[in-house]
C-alpha cells in the first residue's frame, strides 16, 4: 500500500497573509486489479476498491493555518482499472519546508463512502527542484475473523501459531470495509486476547519465537494479550497442557467489530488405578466395585484411587471429585459418604457406611467438574453393601453386587 512518489512541482500560489512560494505536490498512485477477499495483495498496493483519494496538508514550516488554504484537502477521483499501472494526483498547495500530509483513500467518489487506507507523513519540500519520497498507506481494519484453531488432547504442552499468515491453517483475517484482506501495516493495530487464567499450566500468548522454556506448571511470565501491527506478524499460542474449560481468543481493533474463537482441549476420562496397591475391599472390574461388609451396618470403609491425565498427574496435581449426591442412599436417608483426597498418585476416594442401608449397590460419578468443556467426561465407581460375611463353604445369602 505505497504511493511510490510525491513530487512537488514549483508554482506560485499565494496564501492568505503571506507572499510565500507554494508548490503543488504530486503523488503517483497504483491501484491493483480487484482480486476478491480471499486472495492477498502485495504490500505495495492500496485497496483495490479505491475510488477516490484525499490529500490534506495538516501542518507546515511557516505555521499557516491549513484550513485557510484554498484547495486543501485536494480530492481526486480514481478509477481502479485506469490506475493499475499508476496515476498521478495532486496534493494541496504547500509551502517550501517541512510539511505534514494526511492521505486517505475511499471506496466512493469525492472522498465519500468508507475510508480504506490512511497515513500521515512529513517530508521537506525544496523550492525549485523535484522532490521524491515514498509514502506507505496503512489499511484500515473494518472486519476481523479467526478460524482453524485445532483441538488437542490434554496432558502435554501444545503450541500453534496464528495470525494473518500463520502456518497450520489458524488464520486471523483482517479486511477493509470492502472485504479486501489487508496486507502491510494496519492503520489501527489488532489486539489478540487470551481469556485463560491458569498461568503456565494453561495458555498464554507470545508475539514471536518459541514458547518460553520454563518448566510446565510454573507461570510463563508472558502476557495474555499481544498486538499485531502488520499482516507479517503472528502470535504464538502456548498451552501447558492442563485439562481446562474452553479458552476464548478475541481479536479486536478500533472501528471494527471484535471476533473470537475457542480453544477447547479434549479431556481424558478419569481411570481407576490398578496395581499392587489395590485395596482388598475393591473388586476390580469396569467399573470397579468397593465392597463394604459390616454386620452392624456402620463403620466399614473402602477406598479407590482415580487419575486423569492432564489433571491429577504431575505437574498439574489437581483433585477429582465425586459428582451426584455426596451421601449415597438406597432408599430414604443417607447411608454412605464418599470423599476425595489428593495424593501424588491421584485422588483417593473413601466410602464409609454411616447407617444401616438396605442391601444393594449405589453409584458415584468421578469427575474433574470442568462443566464448560463439551468433552468433559466421568468415570463410575460402584459401592456394594452386605450384612453377612463369606466363608469357603457357605455363600452369604444377603450379598448383592452390581446389578
Amino acid at each position: 500500500m505505497t504511493l511510490p512518489r510525491a513530487t512537488p512541482a514549483p508554482t506560485a500560489a499565494p496564501g492568505p497573509g503571506t507572499t510565500a512560494k507554494y508548490a503543488i505536490p504530486t503523488f503517483v498512485v497504483t491501484v491493483p486489479a480487484r482480486t476478491g477477499s480471499t486472495r492477498r495483495r502485495k504490500p505495495a498496493f492500496i485497496s483495490s476498491a479505491t475510488q477516490s483519494i484525499a490529500i490534506a496538508l495538516t501542518a507546515d514550516a511557516l505555521g499557516i493555518n491549513p484550513s485557510t488554504l484554498n484547495g486543501n484537502p485536494a480530492i481526486t477521483n480514481i478509477s481502479g482499472a485506469a490506475c493499475s499501472s499508476g496515476c498521478t494526483v495532486n496534493g494541496p498547495p504547500s509551502p517550501a519546508g517541512s510539511d505534514t500530509f494526511t492521505i486517505t483513500t475511499y471506496d466512493g467518489s469525492g472522498a465519500t463512502g468508507n475510508a480504506l487506507d490512511s497515513n500521515s507523513v512529513t517530508f521537506t519540500i525544496v523550492s525549485g527542484v523535484n522532490n521524491s519520497v515514498a509514502v506507505t498507506l496503512n489499511g484500515i481494519p473494518a472486519s476481523l475473523a479467526i478460524g482453524g484453531i485445532p483441538a488437542h488432547v490434554a496432558g502435554a504442552p501444545f503450541t500453534f501459531f496464528f495470525g494473518p499468515v500463520a502456518p497450520g491453517g489458524v488464520i486471523v483475517t483482517v479486511a477493509d470495509a470492502d472485504g479486501e484482506v489487508i496486507s502491510g501495516t494496519y492503520a489501527n493495530p489488532v489486539t489478540l486476547t487470551d481469556s485463560d487464567t491458569n498461568g503456565g499450566q494453561g495458555t498464554t500468548l507470545n508475539l514471536s519465537g518459541e514458547c518460553p522454556p520454563e518448566v510446565i506448571g510454573h507461570p510463563f511470565g508472558s502476557p495474555t494479550s499481544q498486538i499485531l501491527t502488520a499482516s507479517s506478524q503472528n502470535a504464538e499460542f502456548c498451552s501447558g497442557g492442563i485439562a481446562e474449560n474452553p479458552v476464548t481468543i478475541t481479536a479486536s481493533a478500533a472501528g471494527a467489530p471484535s471476533a473470537s474463537a475457542t480453544y477447547a482441549p479434549i479431556l481424558n476420562a478419569p481411570v481407576y488405578t490398578v496395581g499392587s496397591g489395590t485395596p482388598a475391599s475393591v473388586v476390580v472390574g469396569n467399573p470397579p466395585v468397593v465392597e463394604l461388609d459390616a454386620t452392624s451396618g456402620t463403620g466399614s470403609t473402602g477406598s479407590a484411587t482415580y487419575t486423569e491425565h492432564g489433571w491429577t498427574d504431575d505437574p498439574y496435581d489437581q483433585q477429582l471429585t465425586s459428582a451426584g449426591p455426596i451421601a449415597c442412599g438406597l432408599g430414604s436417608g443417607d447411608f454412605f459418604t464418599i470423599g476425595g483426597a489428593y495424593s501424588p498418585a491421584g485422588t483417593v476416594f473413601t466410602i464409609t457406611a454411616i447407617s444401616a442401608p438396605a442391601v444393594g449397590a449405589c453409584t458415584a460419578f468421578i469427575e474433574d467438574q470442568l462443566t464448560l468443556n463439551p468433552t468433559e467426561s466421568s468415570a463410575v465407581l460402584n459401592t456394594s453393601y452386605t450384612t453377612s460375611s463369606f466363608s469357603v463353604n457357605r455363600r452369604g445369602s444377603g450379598h448383592h453386587g452390581v446389578p
